[in-house]
């Protein structure tokens, strides 16, 4: 017997078939889920480097390593819930709403929208930072901007708006569609993340010493502050839960997608914090051109 396999029948009760399957032909395995999933890691751009700008890089990968941690446990909560509800999809909105069903028919449809109102507005963030970068990188010239009421856009904005309509057209396309897309995006990333930590040995001068801690003086309330942004950044590999049904086998693909996807971004939020700062603290020249305060954009400064 696989022993993964065996891992998680042991959640289920006795008699229960182990092979449970949604309310399709399944169509997505386990890598679909996690690939699914690989938007999580994203926040080593849209998020990490502040923290380490902030704190340092020591205290950034223990932050966001101990968070990583807790997400990872959490997917074996999350992985029983998918067995309870394995033809309904949703995921953590879904097992929300049946919780606090019985008690108030207000609070579970509440509990659902925050859950993908926080989603939602995550998709501005990304899209740009998407927009930033691809503006810093090769239309650093273009300076054109409208504007519209109380708002004004430019191009990282042009840009986030189209890259939403086309992540939206994407998945109303069907979940192959979009699976298909997010498993080339999960290669793509998984080969970024190995440049980004492997560049700065291959290109010498990582040293331990550069790494560094600058807490400040209430270092209670910046753990606070910086466990709550890790976990609204990390705690997301539970998203492989939303398509249950869609799995060829609930238990086993569901449980996978999300181990597999948390133990992944564990090892990137331990890990990316070291090299970057380690080497470049040591180029005072040394930046990159960068719409965030990223890790390694402000020089010695945001290195420690």
């Amino acid at each position: 017997m696989n022993p993964e396999d065996s891992t998680t029948e042991a959640t289920l009760p006795p008699g229960e078939d182990t092979e449970i399957r949604g309310t399709t032909q399944g169509k997505l395995g386990w890598f679909d889920g996690f690939s699914m999933a690989m938007s999580i890691p994203n926040g080593i751009v849209t998020s990490l480097g502040f923290c380490i700008a902030a704190v340092g890089a020591i205290p950034a990968m223990i932050f966001w390593a101990l968070s990583s941690v807790l997400g990872f446990l959490q997917t074996f909560l999350y992985a029983e819930m998918a067995l309870m509800f394995p033809k309904e999809s949703g995921g953590i909105a879904v097992y929300a709403n049946q919780a606090w069903r019985r008690h108030s028919s207000f609070v579970g449809p509440l509990a659902t929208f925050g859950y993908w109102v926080g989603w939602s507005l995550t998709l501005g963030v990304v899209g740009e930072t998407l927009g930033g970068l691809i503006q810093s990188e090769w239309l650093s010239s273009v300076t054109w901007s409208a504007h519209v009421g109380p708002l004004t856009l430019e191009i990282p904005q042009v840009i986030a708006i189209v890259a939403i309509l086309i992540s939206w057209v994407a998945n109303i396309l069907g979940i192959q569609v979009a699976a298909a897309i997010n498993r080339v995006i999960a290669v793509a990333f998984i080969v970024f993340v190995a440049m980004v930590i492997l560049a700065p040995f291959v290109a010498g001068g990582w040293q331990a010493s550069n790494l560094g801690s600058h807490i400040g003086d209430h270092p209670f309330i910046t753990t606070m502050v910086w466990l709550y942004a890790a976990a609204w950044t990390v705690y997301g590999t539970e998203i492989s839960a939303t398509f249950a049904p869609e799995y060829r086998n609930v238990r086993r693909d569901s449980f996978r997608a999300m181990k597999y996807s948390a133990a992944l971004v564990f090892a990137v939020y331990l890990i990316t914090p070291s090299p970057p700062p380690a080497s470049l603290a040591s180029r005072p020249s040394a930046t990159i051109r960068s719409p965030t305060p990223c890790c390694w954009s402000n020089g010695p400064s945001a290195a420690g």
